[in-house]
């Protein structure tokens, strides 16, 4: 495959970067690290192998334009430019410092960073985890003098930071990457310098190349945002061994991945290799499948290799995510198309059964002997004609998600003709199309016109079918995380209170494991029924049920065939929670043991096991002192759901509360639901949005008028433009680590439901403690205080989260907001260049 970003048709392949698009750049949370003004190397050195002598020399032979200060304690001049002894001494003040001192020289050398106002820094020094404790306490340090002094830092023993956009190269690296759209970040400087002479050789083009480290401080998530929010950055790849902070990556990487594909190749997949990983990084890694079930949540595509990172950020960059896993196969000959067949179906996808009418048309054209089925082999003979015939019959089949068209040097073959031929074909609607033109060289023409029209090109066809593959699993995962999920039954009446009760008594006598009845009334206080072991049930499909504990991830639901021989059966789904009806359907899926059952037709009941699956995440993400907990077996029959036999342990005396493994996605803020009367004396209920409102939210927005849209958005926005799905999700499917919405909802007239009356939100900014807040309230009650108490529940719930201060964009003619705002003690400031009032609320600290 082909995946070069030449230079010299970088405006052809690149965004075009706008003015304001560099001062968001520069004005974003690592703007020190991807746009320096001036860079500052400590511990710059002449002497050839020192890092600092290489991160010095790669700043000043790069097309870098900025200042760049050598600090050394003795010299006065290196490589030519005058140094200084220390950073504190410099005539101006410092973006970023690139840091190469001895490990026991880092905490004054931050230090004098912080004092000079310096903004980021890159710690190219390593040996911290070969000090053991010492190692691990000097890093804590570090990290605590730098944020108290707003100082980012990148590292320890990382490779550095190269942006090709503005010619940065704040690395100790050997070269500098072309320019691209790949945002690359890796955990290992020795993979990243092998990707580097690669991608060279390869002509890859890099947005930015970024070397993490051991991420002291900057991490997957703030790399992500970064990334995410590039609008050269088409695609974010990453080479992980360890998460860290799990959260921070889930958050992240679930926002970038609606807008552009995120990559990862994770190691340590085997026992072995995870005991490799965690004596090279000095961190715990966790279980394999926990990994895979947290890409899948946030919608990360896992590969298995580097050179498929590279592969698929250029197929999903390229070509509409597929629809489907069914793919259609036209080839010149039969041995590629049966080696494409085997791939696709080892890698989870499927070959496209093609429809009476397809196979009829393609009688009509295709030689007498052709295959007759899925792949369409059309003969060594076939010409361009043929190609671009076949598969304009093939695209009418509706039973095909994707296509692949391979091309082998046969005599008759036209590999250029043949390509141009298929350019036509480039954009079908939510059906990619890929290319296998196997040759080398003599096929380069051809390979050349495909991927100038976006067909992406595969040298081998195996490489080809998984990359549909990869695209399908995609695909797969983000639909199940947007998905409109079954608004929950029956919330109300769960006995959170009554279960921590039972735990509270338990943990009071210094006990680790409940007795059965403790177990059995935990279990149904959050109405999960259990039968017990005494009681006979009648036969049928029986389940595993349990939550585990992990060092990264926290608590991990588990399901998966139960009875006496579940664990030799190892037919198991693994997922994070909280989870809503969608997900955990599709984590029964991933179970053989389940979909023979759902073939069978015997897995319906009128127990729900989505339902049920919902209720055990709920106990587990509120209940945070159970440490492990299991029900097997859970007998499911036509009477309904029932457990037989229930297990759950609990964290040891010794643990406090905040020492508690944290859930790796934010629950529901359930404190922050509230009751509120209305003037007229109506009871309402003020709470946190989520994914199963997308419907109320659809009928809301029917409500509102046409100068109600315009005073919140700021423009006239059509009614089908508001409800669309994919604008719905960002409203409703919410990261309450960085978003809080809160609806006001009230019980509708007879059998019409509950309906939403007003909706308002804060999203905190990256990297501030500072959020921006939104309100909306449909016409009907309006002018009925509405507005101001949903304004002032979200004051309060800034001040929870953290928040300094919030503030919002006014239009001036919307005297009702400004007057809500005047209320509540906001301070107002017209800002001409974008015609609005900045309302802004400083909160203060209660002692």
């Amino acid at each position: 495959m082909n995946t070069s970003d030449n230079s010299n048709s970088e405006r052809e392949i690149l965004p075009p970067l706008l003015e304001h698009d560099y001062q968001r750049l520069r004005s974003a949370p690592l703007g020190a690290f991807f746009a320096p003004r001036s860079v500052a190397v400590i511990g710059a050195s002449e002497k050839p192998a020192d890092l600092g002598r290489m991160a010095l020399w790669n700043l000043v032979s790069s097309p870098f334009g900025g200042k760049v200060f050598p600090i050394h304690p003795t010299s006065g001049s290196l490589l030519g430019i005058r140094a200084c002894r220390r950073i504190g001494e410099l005539p101006e003040s410092i973006d970023l410092a690139m840091i190469a001192t001895p490990a026991e020289e880092i905490v004054g050398v931050v230090r004098e960073c912080v004092a000079a106002g310096v903004r980021g820094a890159v710690l190219l020094t390593g040996g911290f985890r070969k000090r053991g404790v010492e190692g691990a306490r000097l890093r804590q340090e570090v990290v605590a003098i730098a944020r108290g002094g707003g100082m980012r830092i990148m590292g320890p023993n990382c490779l550095g930071i190269m942006n090709p956009l503005t010619g940065l190269n704040a690395s100790c690296a050997r070269g500098m990457v072309r320019p691209g759209t790949v945002g690359f970040i890796s955990q290992s400087g020795a993979l990243a310098a092998a990707v580097l002479d690669w991608s060279l050789s390869e002509m890859v083009g890099f947005s930015s190349f970024v070397s993490v480290g051991s991420m002291a401080d900057v991490d997957w998530g703030d790399l992500i945002d970064h990334f995410g929010d590039d609008p050269r950055t088409r695609s974010v790849v990453i080479y992980m061994e360890t998460v860290g902070d799990a959260r921070s990556f889930m958050s992240a990487a679930r926002e970038a991945s609606l807008g552009k594909p995120v990559i990862v190749v994770k190691a340590g997949r085997t026992d072995e290799a995870a005991k490799a990983s965690s004596f090279h990084l000095g961190i715990p890694v966790g279980c394999d499948e926990v990994f895979d079930a947290a890409f899948r949540r946030c919608g990360v595509l896992r590969v298995n290799n580097v050179s498929d990172l590279f592969y698929m950020s250029e197929v999903l960059s390229r070509q509409p995510r597929t629809r489907g896993p069914r793919l259609a196969i036209l080839t010149n000959a039969g041995g590629p198309g049966i080696i494409a067949t085997d791939a696709l179906i080892a890698n989870g996808g499927v070959l496209a059964e093609l429809q009476e009418d397809t196979l009829r048309e393609l009688d009509a054209i295709l030689p007498p002997v052709w295959s007759r089925s899925n792949p369409v082999d059309m003969q060594d003979d076939a010409t361009p004609e043929c190609y671009a015939r076949t598969m304009e019959i093939l695209s009418k089949d509706r039973e095909s998600d994707g296509f692949l068209a391979i091309l082998t040097p046969q005599a008759s073959t036209d590999a250029t003709r043949t390509a141009e031929r298929l350019k036509e074909f480039a954009r079908l609607e939510g059906r990619p199309v890929l290319a296998s033109w196997m040759g080398g060289g003599s096929v380069a023409a051809g390979v050349a016109v495909l991927n100038g029209a976006g067909i992406p090109t595969f040298p081998y066809p195996d490489t080809a079918a998984r990359a549909f593959a990869y695209m399908w699993r995609y695909s797969y995962n983000l639909r199940a995380i947007y998905e409109t999920p079954q608004a929950p039954a029956g919330e109300e009446s769960m006995g959170r209170s009554r279960a921590e009760a039972i735990l509270h008594g338990a943990r009071a006598e210094g006990r680790t494991e409940l007795a059965p009845g403790e177990a059995a009334e935990v279990l149904e206080a959050y109405g999960i029924p259990f039968a017990g072991a005494e009681c006979a049930v009648s036969a049928g499909p029986e389940f595993l049920v349990a939550s585990r504990t992990d060092a990264q991830f926290g608590p991990v639901l588990l399901f998966g065939a139960g009875g006496r021989d579940s664990l030799a059966w190892r037919d198991r789904a693994l997922a994070l929670p909280p989870l809503n009806t969608t997900l955990a359907r599709r984590m029964m899926e991933q179970t053989s043991f389940f979909r023979a059952l759902s073939e069978a037709g015997s897995a319906a009941a009128p127990g729900s096991l989505e339902e049920f699956l919902v209720r055990f995440s709920r106990l587990v993400m509120e209940q945070r002192w159970i440490r492990e907990m299991e029900i097997n077996p859970l007998k499911l029959t036509a009477e309904g759901l029932s457990g037989q036999n229930a297990r759950i342990l609990l964290h040891p005396p010794g643990i406090g509360e905040r020492d508690l493994p944290r859930p790796a996605i934010r629950p529901y803020p359930s404190q922050y639901t509230f009751e509120w009367q209305t003037k007229e004396g109506e009871e309402t209920l003020i709470r946190p949005i989520r994914p199963e409102d997308e419907p109320l939210i659809v009928k809301f927005h029917e409500t509102l008028s046409d100068l109600t849209v315009y005073y919140r958005y700021f423009h006239p926005m059509r009614l089908r433009q508001r409800v669309a799905h994919d604008r719905l999700i960002r409203i409703c499917f919410v990261d309450y680590s960085r978003e809080i919405a809160l609806v006001c909802e009230r019980k509708g007239p007879g059998n019409e439901g509950p309906q939403i009356l007003g909706v308002g939100r804060i999203i905190r900014a990256p990297g501030a403690e500072e959020g921006e807040f939104a309100v909306v309230i449909s016409d009907s009650c309006q002018r009925s205080g509405l507005g101001t108490e949903l304004l002032r529940r979200l004051i309060w719930v800034a001040e929870q989260e953290g928040l300094d201060r919030i503030s919002g964009d006014v239009l001036p003619d919307n005297a009702g907001m400004l007057r809500v705002c005047e209320k509540l003690g906001f301070r107002r400031q017209y800002a001409h260049e974008q015609g609005v009032v900045k309302a802004v609320y400083d909160i203060v600290r209660r002692e």
